[in-house]
């Protein structure tokens, strides 16, 4: 049974701005963290330590959570797409941008972590999860592999280092990137939670379509 095309537009735009707010948010915490820790090379490997770990968590997420009911994956997942529109929502109302920056003392390391942690963790790590759980819900609804998918998402990550690099950083105020960064998670998280729900909708059409299937006569 074929996925309808408004379905297929969710996800594709779920997946595009996922991958495209990942790959904005690196440079955009990285200048914010200039002011406190410097660019030294050490701020940027724990930097970069920070984004290629909760990206590793993300997919063990994935796969974890891929393990269980179609319902249960859905309820968890709209947990966290909660949790982060929330959480970036809040810190878009009462502070000074998406980064939370606490009194910074002890090992320099530790507390860059802990500043990303604090900051940016949850959206970082739900929008981890997109393009791979998008990607597999939507193979398992067609019945193939969404090779579309995979090239959109490569397509928003290069953009986004791209227009970051050319566009972005050259002509627009941090304190704006930082806005208009949450504004476009807001947008994502809306987008994703119509795309669970869209998808959801099409995985029972396609069970009860393949039940009915069966039965003798039916067609």
């Amino acid at each position: 049974r074929p996925l309808p095309v408004s379905s297929y537009i969710l996800s594709a735009v779920t997946v595009f701005l996922g991958a495209f707010l990942i790959f904005a948010i690196q440079p955009i915490a990285g200048k914010q963290l200039l002011p406190y820790f410097g660019g030294s090379s050490s701020v940027w490997a724990t930097s970069l330590l920070f984004f290629t770990s909760t990206l590793f968590l993300g997919y063990l997420y994935v796969y974890v959570i891929t393990k269980f009911s179609p319902l249960m994956q859905r309820t968890v997942h709209l947990c966290l797409i909660a949790s982060a529109g929330f959480f970036v929502l809040a810190l878009s109302i009462f502070s000074d941008g998406l980064l939370v920056l606490p009194n910074i003392e002890g090992e320099p390391f530790l507390s860059v972590l802990m500043v990303l942690a604090l900051s940016i963790g949850i959206p970082y790590f739900l929008l981890s999860t997109t393009a791979p759980l998008i990607q597999y819900w939507y193979g398992v609804s067609k019945g193939k592999e969404p090779y579309s998918l995979y090239a959109l998402s490569n397509a928003a990550s290069l953009l986004a280092l791209l227009s970051y690099t050319f566009a972005i950083e050259p002509f627009i105020q941090l304190r704006l990137q930082r806005g208009v960064w949450a504004a476009l998670f807001l947008a994502y998280a809306v987008a994703s939670v119509a795309s669970v729900f869209s998808i959801a909708r099409v995985h029972r059409q396609t069970a009860a379509f393949r039940k009915n299937a069966r039965v003798p006569g039916f067609r």
